[in-house]
């Protein structure tokens, strides 16, 4: 019967220390970087400072009951680091149903205002009371206000 040996060189137990001493403090180091923020700030943009923020400064909801147009007029302006484009404004009836959609390729540049108006033609007219304005951006921010439908 053969035997066989294995010859194995280990580490020596200062090399291993070493090594298990830099692991260690680069695993400390990192979580001191994410315990303190740094980290997060790196990954995620600041709010305001890389993205396009969009506030609605008045809006205007009026119906035409002899055209059957539905018509928003909003007062946009953009305080971010970018510019944003509106793609989407919803008009929901506070109190339940019905929702409107109306779509748009609008673009607002960084710090500018702008009067945006939109109109759908309606098939029926529309509940008396109380809407809310959203309006979606391309990059998913929205922005949402509140108003009274005005009939005429």
């Amino acid at each position: 019967m053969r035997i066989i040996r294995c010859i194995k060189k280990a580490l020596s137990p200062a090399v291993t220390i070493a090594l298990l001493m830099i692991v260690t403090l680069s695993i400390g180091i990192l979580l001191y970087a994410w315990y303190s923020g740094a980290i997060g700030r790196v990954l995620i943009k600041p709010y305001g400072a890389g993205s396009g923020v969009l506030i609605i400064d008045a809006v205007q909801l009026m119906y035409s009951k002899s055209t059957g147009k539905l018509t928003v007029k909003l007062y946009l302006r953009n305080v971010g680091g970018e510019s944003v484009t509106i793609v989407r404004v919803y008009i929901k009836y506070a109190g339940g149903n019905p929702t409107y959609l109306l779509r748009t390729q609008e673009a607002l540049g960084v710090g500018e205002s702008r009067i945006l108006e939109l109109t759908t033609i309606l098939t029926r007219a529309p509940p008396y009371g109380k809407y809310v304005i959203t309006v979606v951006t391309l990059g998913g921010n929205m922005a949402s206000t509140t108003t009274m439908i005005m009939f005429t």
